[in-house]
């Protein structure tokens, strides 16, 4: 019966595309605050330690 599906009418794929396009710009928005954060906040090291020799360290 895995072969079967409901295929979707015009209501449905505007649903559909209103989904996409909602999950789109919410994560796409959210990529934007995480780069903020990180160019404001974090730098990069070139000498940054194994996170083996972080956990032994605290």
């Amino acid at each position: 019966m895995s072969e079967y599906r409901i295929k979707p009418g015009p209501v449905g794929k505007a649903v559909i595309n209103g989904y996409k396009t909602v999950e789109n710009t919410v994560v796409d928005a959210y990529k934007k605050v995480e780069d903020a954060f990180v160019d404001t906040f974090l730098e990069k090291t070139e000498d940054a330690p194994a996170d083996s020799e972080q956990e032994g360290q605290q």
